[in-house]
């Protein structure tokens, strides 16, 4: 057995010789470091069934999995970790910053509660 504790690995299911899912349950087995599901190509929603599969087969072996792109998605499989394209970060922190300056202006307490949980769904 292969072992890749110091390897994060990167998907792209158009590349494998083999069905996905096997793909995943052999390189879970491996036990890197993390794979990060990285699907750039699906809808949210189908990006959302693939990684419920994938987050599944990754848990069964004690390997981490990182989501990518979709913070929604990620939030309700209850993944913590993501790996955001640039674009996509800066609208996070835009969001982010928004509520801030809502807080600073002096809106309700409402306003901080959106914040707070806005910085637990991006985990920040």
């Amino acid at each position: 057995m292969y072992t890749f504790k110091h390897l994060l690995a990167v998907t792209n299911r158009r590349l494998c010789e083999r069905a996905f899912l096997e793909q995943i349950e052999w390189l879970a087995a491996c036990r890197p470091a993390g794979v990060i599901l990285r699907e750039k190509d699906l809808p949210e929603e189908e990006y959302f069934l693939l990684a419920e599969q994938v987050l599944s087969v990754c848990k069964k072996y004690g390997t981490p999995c990182i989501l990518h792109t979709w913070t929604d998605a990620a939030r309700r499989l209850g993944c913590p970790q993501i790996h955001l394209p640039l674009w996509r970060l800066r609208e996070v922190y835009k969001e982010l910053e928004e509520s801030e300056s809502q807080i600073e202006a002096g809106q309700t307490m409402n306003a901080r509660k959106q914040l707070a949980s806005m910085r637990e769904k991006y985990g920040l």
